[in-house]
């Protein structure tokens, strides 16, 4: 079957009605869901209706009506497949990072192992880290034509008597590559290291059990794929990992919750008077996955994200990131395409400036090249079509020498 027959199939699959009433056509082609994506229309209606619950008695609904957050914790550990208990609640994957990272409390002398695609979070924490404790990064080698197993080899070649954590990504912000981590995973529990999985793209492109799976802890963000609001994201923390969080900063019911409950995760959620609104959208962003169908969701991402690569293939001959499906495991590919030009055959300083100044799509550029505007990142959300795909191949025409 080929990329485009893939992609009707999948099309059909999906409820279009639903889809477009979600998602209604605007005046801008966005391919970037893969930094922010755009809100459903049940999501914005559900964060205007909480604003305007909230502002009948503010005071109550900001602190002592616990069903948002509640409601919010059970819908995304469903989503997840793990007990709501051991959920964080955070602004983005980024503060789920900053908490883990920090709370563990690495001293001078520990070693932090990590790759060198990571996104820039990890590496500005992992700075920190090092600027203010004195702990060690090292890095290993994360190149998805090598594979999986290289990758875990990389990390764990890297792992000595002094690691304390290994931080790696479910799927890269950069190359969009899933690796398979189950091995790495395996043997660092061996060994007594904790591995950090870093899902920020996770939720809305996997589901179920094979997002968090055996992990020992794991963030992701809400406003991404899943289309939550801004402001919204997920940790998980299995119950073993508990005790060794110390947090860095805590709230005013820290230590009511604490004594309360050992074992309630939620004290770490303590930080002062909070947005409680942006839960209601994360709701309703959960229960459309639902509605729609994860499974036919992932479809339809992938089947666009298919046939984009090989129209680009086929028209331009750019350098992937990522090896094709023929040369890589299906169960690694993902709705981000990245890829890049040799500089002399990109007719404008940054592809991205050019065809959004033009022809009013937006992509991301090709971060990990060193003149990022010679390449584009794409992300291919469910709610996008063959039409605005094929609108950015047309726009490359212009800026794309042969």
């Amino acid at each position: 079957m080929t990329a485009a027959a893939r992609l009707e199939q999948s099309e059909l699959e999906l409820d279009q009605e639903l889809v477009r009433r979600e998602f209604p056509d605007s005046d801008c082609t966005y391919l970037n869901t893969g930094s922010c994506g755009r809100k459903p229309t049940s999501v914005l209606t559900a964060i205007d209706e909480g604003w305007q619950k909230l502002n009948i008695n503010p005071t109550y609904a900001t602190f002592l009506d616990a069903e948002p957050m509640l409601t919010a914790r059970t819908a995304l550990a469903k989503l997840l497949g793990v007990a709501p208990q051991q959920l964080i609640l955070t602004q983005n994957s980024t503060q789920g990072l900053q908490l883990i990272m920090h709370s563990l409390l690495l001293e001078a002398g520990d070693e932090l192992v990590t790759t060198n695609t990571e996104h820039g979070s990890v590496t500005s924490i992992a700075r920190h880290l090092g600027e203010t404790r004195g702990v060690v990064t090292k890095r290993a080698d994360a190149d998805p034509k090598l594979g999986s197993e290289a990758l875990c080899a990389g990390i764990l070649n890297l792992v000595t008597t002094k690691t304390k954590l290994i931080v790696v990504s479910q799927i890269s912000s950069y190359t969009g590559w899933r690796a398979d981590l189950h091995h790495l995973e395996h043997e660092a529990k061996k060994l007594g290291v904790p591995v950090l999985i870093d899902g920020a793209h996770s939720m809305g492109q996997l589901a179920g059990p094979e997002i968090i799976g055996t992990s020992s802890l794991w963030v992701g963000s809400g406003h991404k794929w899943l289309g939550g609001p801004n402001g919204t994201g997920v940790s998980y923390v299995a119950p073993e990992m508990v005790p060794l969080l110390k947090p860095v900063s805590v709230g005013d019911h820290y230590f009511d919750a604490l004594e309360a409950d050992p074992r309630d995760i939620s004290r770490f959620e303590s930080g002062g008077t909070a947005d409680v609104v942006r839960w209601y959208g994360v709701i309703k962003a959960c229960e459309l996955q639902d509605i729609v169908g994860a499974d036919k969701i992932r479809n339809k991402q992938l089947a666009l994200a298919q046939y984009l690569r090989e129209e680009l293939e086929r028209a331009y001959h750019p350098i992937f990131r990522l090896p094709s499906l023929a040369e890589a495991r299906a169960s690694e590919a993902t709705a981000l395409v990245a890829c890049y030009w040799p500089a002399e055959r990109v007719k404008v300083p940054d592809l991205r400036e050019a065809i959004w100044s033009k022809f009013k799509i937006w992509i991301q550029p090709d971060f990990l090249n060193a003149k990022p505007g010679c390449g584009i990142r794409v992300a291919c959300h469910y709610a996008n079509t063959r039409d605005e795909v094929d609108r950015l191949l047309e726009a490359l025409e212009e800026f794309i020498a042969p």
